[in-house]
């Protein structure tokens, strides 16, 4: 910061801030601590709160069988509210197929195009996108979350939450013996048109007691060959990898968790086959 500048009266330098629209504003307040702190002492960003949303206009929904989401908006007046473009048909065409939206976040879409699985951000209102860079793990997560605030930085964020680490593969010797899995498939043909009954989907064949021995034996397995089957889930230093996009690239940071973990891994695994 320039003497000059860091000379001035916190009441002159509120003064020319007074003067800056919101997203010079915002990015005032990110220069040092003492400029946050003149903006906020004065809540000069409060007479920007109109220009922010103040309640939900409309929702996006994915549905499976269909290649882009679909809007669904509240009736509104279009003198006073602008519409959006809610089929994101600003897209170029090679993005636009088989798109859905993984996120929001203050007017920002996270989405995802399902045939390259490349992660898009964009602007609906005012139609402006860009393409993520593929991380160095290849987008190898089980979610993704934007993460901006206007009132901070013009700059967003995308965090990627890993999935839950798999079992390892068993050994050859202890894959489905040929016998049970033309068993299994003889009984789902038996059962796949009768009523969904949760008796049935948590009970044991008629032959439980020899395919439980089975089950046993991979149970073993897994307890000594496992190391993560009794890790704490999420564990207590999370490494999580995020998209800034202000530096245009991906890097791992670590994240403490706050409290107990959810469970333990082989918890989450469960769930997950359920």
């Amino acid at each position: 910061m320039a003497t000059d500048v860091g000379a001035l009266p916190d009441d002159a330098l509120a003064n020319v801030f007074r003067g800056l629209p919101l997203r010079s504003l915002a990015v005032v307040r990110c220069v040092c601590k003492a400029w946050r702190d003149v903006v906020d002492a004065r809540a000069l960003l409060l007479p920007h709160l109109h220009l922010l949303p103040r309640s939900v206009r409309g929702v996006f929904i994915n549905y499976l069988d269909h290649d882009h989401p679909h809007h669904l908006v509240r009736p509104c007046s279009p003198s006073t509210i602008p519409r959006v473009d809610g089929t994101l048909s600003f897209l170029p065409n090679d993005h636009r197929r088989s798109v859905s939206v993984l996120d929001h976040c203050n007017g920002l879409l996270l989405c995802k195009t399902k045939w390259r699985s490349e992660l898009c951000v964009c602007n609906p209102a005012t139609c402006r996108w860009t393409v993520l860079p593929r991380g160095a793990d290849g987008h190898h997560y089980a979610s993704a979350y934007a993460a901006f605030d206007p009132a901070e930085s013009p700059h967003y964020e995308v965090i990627l939450v890993p999935a839950v680490p798999e079992a390892p593969s068993p050994p050859e010797d202890h894959r489905w013996p040929a016998e049970e899995v033309q068993r299994r498939a003889l009984l789902w043909e038996k059962e796949k048109d009768a009523p969904f009954c949760l008796d049935w989907f948590f009970s044991l064949p008629e032959d439980g007691a020899a395919i439980g021995q089975w089950e046993f034996d991979q149970l073993q397995h897994d307890i000594n060959d496992d190391p993560c089957r009794y890790m704490e889930w999420p564990p207590a230093a999370w490494k999580l990898c995020v998209f800034s996009s202000s530096t245009g690239q991906w890097e791992d940071r670590i994240f403490v968790r706050e409290g107990t973990p959810a469970g333990m891994v082989q918890n989450f695994r469960r769930c997950d086959r359920i």
